[in-house]
Protein backbone atom coordinates (compact mmCIF):
# COMPACT_ATOMS: atom_id res chain seq x y z
CA UNK A 1 0.00 0.00 0.00
CA UNK A 2 1.86 2.91 -1.57
CA UNK A 3 1.19 6.68 -0.04
CA UNK A 4 2.40 8.59 -2.31
CA UNK A 5 -0.38 9.74 -3.29
CA UNK A 6 -1.17 11.50 0.34
CA UNK A 7 2.42 12.96 -0.12
CA UNK A 8 1.40 14.21 -3.55
CA UNK A 9 -1.33 15.91 -1.95
CA UNK A 10 0.07 17.44 0.84
CA UNK A 11 2.71 19.05 -1.53
CA UNK A 12 -0.21 20.16 -3.80
CA UNK A 13 -2.22 21.73 -0.71
CA UNK A 14 1.21 23.72 -0.04
CA UNK A 15 2.05 24.65 -3.34
CA UNK A 16 -1.59 26.22 -3.85
CA UNK A 17 -1.00 28.70 -1.06
CA UNK A 18 -1.16 32.01 -1.32
CA UNK A 19 3.23 32.63 -2.61
CA UNK A 20 3.92 34.37 0.60
CA UNK A 21 2.74 32.12 2.85
CA UNK A 22 4.52 29.71 0.72
CA UNK A 23 7.85 31.01 0.85
CA UNK A 24 7.97 31.81 4.63
CA UNK A 25 7.07 28.58 5.19
CA UNK A 26 9.91 27.34 2.91
CA UNK A 27 12.15 29.63 4.58
CA UNK A 28 14.64 27.97 7.31
CA UNK A 29 14.51 31.34 9.72
CA UNK A 30 18.49 31.05 10.10
CA UNK A 31 18.90 34.59 10.38
CA UNK A 32 17.47 35.92 14.47
CA UNK A 33 17.06 39.20 13.03
CA UNK A 34 14.70 38.60 10.01
CA UNK A 35 12.35 37.10 12.75
CA UNK A 36 12.86 40.36 14.83
CA UNK A 37 11.68 41.89 11.79
CA UNK A 38 8.20 39.89 11.28
CA UNK A 39 5.36 40.47 13.83
CA UNK A 40 5.15 38.15 16.44
CA UNK A 41 1.52 36.65 15.54
CA UNK A 42 2.89 36.23 11.99
CA UNK A 43 5.97 34.63 13.37
CA UNK A 44 4.71 31.96 14.84
CA UNK A 45 1.95 30.99 12.29
CA UNK A 46 4.37 30.39 9.66
CA UNK A 47 6.86 28.59 12.16
CA UNK A 48 3.59 26.47 13.37
CA UNK A 49 2.82 25.61 9.32
CA UNK A 50 6.49 25.50 8.65
CA UNK A 51 7.25 22.64 11.36
CA UNK A 52 3.69 20.93 10.94
CA UNK A 53 4.30 20.28 7.47
CA UNK A 54 7.58 19.21 8.35
CA UNK A 55 6.24 16.78 10.84
CA UNK A 56 3.66 15.59 7.94
CA UNK A 57 6.45 14.59 5.78
CA UNK A 58 8.54 13.03 8.02
CA UNK A 59 5.54 10.94 9.38
CA UNK A 60 4.83 10.39 5.78
CA UNK A 61 8.50 8.67 5.07
CA UNK A 62 8.87 6.82 8.30
CA UNK A 63 5.18 5.45 6.97
CA UNK A 64 6.45 4.92 3.76
CA UNK A 65 9.98 2.95 5.17
CA UNK A 66 7.62 0.87 7.55
CA UNK A 67 5.62 -0.20 4.85
CA UNK A 68 8.43 -0.84 2.69
CA UNK A 69 10.38 -3.00 4.75
CA UNK A 70 7.13 -4.41 6.42
CA UNK A 71 8.25 -3.18 10.29
CA UNK A 72 4.96 -2.49 11.11
CA UNK A 73 3.05 -3.74 14.34
CA UNK A 74 -0.53 -3.53 15.73
CA UNK A 75 -0.20 -0.38 17.10
CA UNK A 76 0.39 0.90 13.51
CA UNK A 77 -3.09 0.07 12.63
CA UNK A 78 -4.94 3.76 13.61
CA UNK A 79 -8.81 3.06 13.94
CA UNK A 80 -9.85 6.64 14.03
CA UNK A 81 -9.17 7.00 10.47
CA UNK A 82 -12.29 4.79 9.93
CA UNK A 83 -14.29 7.71 11.10
CA UNK A 84 -17.99 6.30 11.58
CA UNK A 85 -16.89 2.49 10.54
CA UNK A 86 -13.93 2.47 13.73
CA UNK A 87 -16.25 0.03 15.19
CA UNK A 88 -15.94 -2.36 12.46
CA UNK A 89 -12.02 -1.83 12.30
CA UNK A 90 -11.49 -2.30 16.04
CA UNK A 91 -13.26 -5.99 15.49
CA UNK A 92 -10.94 -6.43 13.19
CA UNK A 93 -8.49 -5.72 14.75
CA UNK A 94 -8.64 -7.81 17.61
CA UNK A 95 -9.66 -10.53 15.27
CA UNK A 96 -6.12 -11.03 13.59
CA UNK A 97 -4.08 -9.89 16.83
CA UNK A 98 -6.54 -13.19 18.09
CA UNK A 99 -5.38 -14.72 15.10
CA UNK A 100 -1.92 -13.93 15.93
CA UNK A 101 -1.66 -14.46 19.50
CA UNK A 102 -3.76 -17.99 19.61
CA UNK A 103 -2.39 -19.14 16.50
CA UNK A 104 -1.64 -22.90 17.15
CA UNK A 105 -5.50 -22.73 18.12
CA UNK A 106 -6.99 -21.60 15.28
CA UNK A 107 -4.87 -23.34 12.43
CA UNK A 108 -7.04 -26.66 13.58
CA UNK A 109 -9.50 -25.17 12.33
CA UNK A 110 -8.93 -22.52 9.65
CA UNK A 111 -5.87 -22.23 7.08
CA UNK A 112 -5.76 -18.63 7.71
CA UNK A 113 -7.88 -15.40 6.47
CA UNK A 114 -9.04 -13.53 3.43
CA UNK A 115 -9.68 -9.62 4.20
CA UNK A 116 -12.01 -8.36 1.34
CA UNK A 117 -13.05 -5.13 0.42
CA UNK A 118 -13.67 -3.59 -3.16
CA UNK A 119 -12.47 -0.66 -2.11
CA UNK A 120 -8.36 0.25 -2.58
CA UNK A 121 -6.85 1.41 0.67
CA UNK A 122 -8.74 0.62 2.70
CA UNK A 123 -6.36 -1.22 4.97
CA UNK A 124 -6.19 -4.92 3.73
CA UNK A 125 -2.50 -4.76 2.37
CA UNK A 126 -1.58 -3.21 5.30
CA UNK A 127 -3.14 -5.47 7.99
CA UNK A 128 -1.49 -8.31 6.23
CA UNK A 129 1.91 -6.60 6.73
CA UNK A 130 1.63 -6.06 10.31
CA UNK A 131 0.33 -9.41 10.67
CA UNK A 132 3.71 -10.96 8.68
CA UNK A 133 6.04 -8.73 10.78
CA UNK A 134 4.90 -10.77 13.94
CA UNK A 135 5.54 -14.20 12.55
CA UNK A 136 9.22 -12.87 11.29
CA UNK A 137 9.60 -11.23 14.95
CA UNK A 138 8.55 -14.39 16.63
CA UNK A 139 11.31 -16.32 14.24
CA UNK A 140 8.94 -17.72 11.70
CA UNK A 141 10.16 -18.54 8.50
CA UNK A 142 7.54 -15.65 6.35
CA UNK A 143 7.30 -14.35 3.61
CA UNK A 144 4.79 -11.31 1.90
CA UNK A 145 4.49 -11.28 -2.11
CA UNK A 146 1.75 -10.49 -4.48
CA UNK A 147 -0.29 -13.80 -5.57
CA UNK A 148 0.17 -12.34 -9.25
CA UNK A 149 3.55 -12.34 -8.53
CA UNK A 150 4.00 -15.99 -6.48
CA UNK A 151 2.62 -17.21 -9.94
CA UNK A 152 4.80 -15.38 -12.19
CA UNK A 153 7.63 -16.26 -10.62
CA UNK A 154 6.67 -19.98 -11.02
CA UNK A 155 5.52 -19.68 -14.30
CA UNK A 156 8.94 -18.13 -15.67
CA UNK A 157 10.99 -20.37 -13.66
CA UNK A 158 10.27 -23.52 -15.72
CA UNK A 159 12.68 -25.82 -15.09
CA UNK A 160 12.79 -24.78 -11.12
CA UNK A 161 9.24 -24.36 -11.19
CA UNK A 162 8.84 -27.73 -8.63
CA UNK A 163 11.35 -26.16 -6.11
CA UNK A 164 10.05 -23.07 -6.46
CA UNK A 165 6.50 -24.39 -5.65
CA UNK A 166 7.87 -26.24 -2.84
CA UNK A 167 9.67 -23.22 -1.05
CA UNK A 168 5.61 -21.58 -0.92
CA UNK A 169 4.53 -24.61 0.51
CA UNK A 170 7.09 -25.11 2.95
CA UNK A 171 6.69 -20.91 4.24
CA UNK A 172 5.46 -21.23 7.87
CA UNK A 173 3.67 -18.01 7.23
CA UNK A 174 2.13 -16.34 4.19
CA UNK A 175 1.00 -13.83 2.61
CA UNK A 176 -0.46 -13.21 -0.76
CA UNK A 177 -1.81 -10.10 -2.01
CA UNK A 178 -4.27 -9.33 -4.71
CA UNK A 179 -5.22 -12.43 -5.39
CA UNK A 180 -8.25 -10.87 -7.45
CA UNK A 181 -4.82 -9.39 -10.04
CA UNK A 182 -4.55 -13.07 -11.41
CA UNK A 183 -5.89 -13.60 -14.69
CA UNK A 184 -6.27 -17.57 -14.06
CA UNK A 185 -6.14 -20.44 -15.97
CA UNK A 186 -6.55 -24.21 -15.47
CA UNK A 187 -2.56 -24.36 -15.13
CA UNK A 188 -2.55 -20.97 -12.91
CA UNK A 189 -5.17 -22.62 -10.70
CA UNK A 190 -3.46 -26.33 -10.61
CA UNK A 191 -0.48 -24.37 -9.19
CA UNK A 192 -2.45 -22.34 -6.86
CA UNK A 193 -5.09 -25.56 -5.31
CA UNK A 194 -1.54 -27.18 -4.87
CA UNK A 195 -0.21 -24.71 -2.77
CA UNK A 196 -3.36 -23.72 -1.02
CA UNK A 197 -3.87 -27.84 -0.49
CA UNK A 198 -0.48 -28.72 1.15
CA UNK A 199 -0.54 -25.60 3.35
CA UNK A 200 -3.79 -26.52 4.99
CA UNK A 201 -3.07 -30.02 5.23
CA UNK A 202 0.37 -28.98 7.32
CA UNK A 203 -1.24 -25.94 9.22
CA UNK A 204 0.63 -23.64 7.19
CA UNK A 205 -1.19 -20.40 7.86
CA UNK A 206 -2.33 -18.32 4.65
CA UNK A 207 -3.27 -14.31 4.34
CA UNK A 208 -5.08 -13.79 1.08
CA UNK A 209 -5.82 -10.26 0.67
CA UNK A 210 -8.60 -9.45 -2.51
CA UNK A 211 -11.28 -6.81 -4.31
CA UNK A 212 -13.57 -9.60 -5.39
CA UNK A 213 -15.19 -12.02 -3.10
CA UNK A 214 -14.06 -15.56 -3.81
CA UNK A 215 -17.63 -16.88 -4.91
CA UNK A 216 -17.41 -14.02 -7.29
CA UNK A 217 -13.75 -15.22 -8.93
CA UNK A 218 -13.57 -16.79 -12.15
CA UNK A 219 -12.19 -19.90 -10.83
CA UNK A 220 -12.76 -23.51 -10.62
CA UNK A 221 -15.10 -24.82 -8.29
CA UNK A 222 -13.22 -26.83 -6.06
CA UNK A 223 -10.60 -23.87 -6.11
CA UNK A 224 -13.56 -21.81 -5.31
CA UNK A 225 -14.34 -24.12 -2.55
CA UNK A 226 -11.10 -24.39 -0.62
CA UNK A 227 -11.15 -20.37 -0.22
CA UNK A 228 -14.65 -19.92 1.11
CA UNK A 229 -14.06 -22.83 3.61
CA UNK A 230 -10.66 -23.17 4.49
CA UNK A 231 -10.20 -19.26 5.35
CA UNK A 232 -11.65 -17.04 7.18
CA UNK A 233 -12.91 -13.67 5.89
CA UNK A 234 -12.83 -10.61 7.60
CA UNK A 235 -14.30 -7.61 5.49
CA UNK A 236 -13.18 -4.29 5.42
CA UNK A 237 -15.20 -1.19 5.44
CA UNK A 238 -15.51 0.46 1.99
CA UNK A 239 -13.76 3.30 3.19
CA UNK A 240 -10.28 4.57 1.31
CA UNK A 241 -8.17 4.71 4.57
CA UNK A 242 -5.63 6.96 2.11
CA UNK A 243 -8.23 9.66 1.51
CA UNK A 244 -8.86 9.65 5.11
CA UNK A 245 -5.38 10.94 6.19
CA UNK A 246 -5.21 13.13 3.68
CA UNK A 247 -8.24 15.05 4.33
CA UNK A 248 -7.16 15.42 7.94
CA UNK A 249 -3.64 16.18 7.82
CA UNK A 250 -5.16 19.05 4.96
CA UNK A 251 -7.51 19.86 8.06
CA UNK A 252 -4.89 20.20 10.48
CA UNK A 253 -2.82 22.26 8.31
CA UNK A 254 -5.49 24.66 7.47
CA UNK A 255 -6.53 24.95 11.40
CA UNK A 256 -2.42 26.01 11.95
CA UNK A 257 -2.85 28.88 8.51
CA UNK A 258 -5.75 30.07 9.32
CA UNK A 259 -7.55 29.79 12.93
Amino acid sequence: MSLNRINQEVDSFINKLPSQIREKIKDKYDSTKTKKEKSCTEVETILSAENYYKNVKNHLSKFKQKENDIVLEFVDFETEVYLGNKHIAEKIKKGCIGFCEKNQEVIEKINGLIFFSETRGSGKTFMAKIICNYFLNNYKMAKFTTAYNMISEIMQSKENSQDLIYKYKEYSFLVLDELNMIKFTEYKENIFYDIIEYRKQNKKPTIITTNIKPKYLQIDETLKNRLENYFYTFEFPEVSVRDNFKNIYEQELKNILFD
